[in-house]
């Protein structure tokens, strides 16, 4: 019986698990709504063969998308973020040309960005996380400081 029972559980726990990674879907957010709604374009997931490169290493002023073979180019400028295949979602800025992980949407936007710092002695950068909001999802996006907390 002890058997039969853990059976159940190990086989009830592996469907739950597979059936919650087959849902993460991952793609881009043309606009705010979509963010809001998560309705995702150019939808990429495990049994999906599409793939999303967003050029950031390189900063290019494009996304490229390839679905089967074929790329499809699409200007950052025109993108509102997008969703990533742990289910983190990033916004787009196109004053800075960066994108920003949302931290929070609630009455503020929080994000978070890695930003390229030098060494106390100067003589090299390093990747430094600093943290931003904005009053909606479409406002400026702001250095997050102790006065803009409240």
């Amino acid at each position: 019986m002890k058997k039969a029972i853990v059976s159940y559980l190990l086989f009830h726990s592996l469907l739950c698990c597979s059936l919650s990674a087959q849902t993460t879907v991952t793609g881009i957010y043309l606009s705010a709504a979509d963010y809001i709604n998560n309705k995702v374009s150019f939808e990429t997931s495990l049994d999906n063969k599409t793939k999303i490169k967003l050029n950031t290493f390189v900063n290019k002023p494009y996304i490229t998308i390839i679905n089967n073979g074929k790329e499809t180019r699409l200007s950052k400028d025109s993108i509102f973020g997008y969703s990533d295949s742990k289910q983190i979602n990033f916004r787009y800025n196109k004053e800075d040309k960066r994108f920003y992980k949302i931290i929070e949407n609630k009455v503020k936007v929080v994000y978070s960005t890695a930003v390229p710092v030098l060494t106390p002695k100067g003589n090299a950068l390093q990747l430094t996380t600093r943290y931003y909001y904005s009053n909606t999802l479409t406002s400026a996006i702001l250095p997050l400081t102790n006065n803009s907390k409240k």
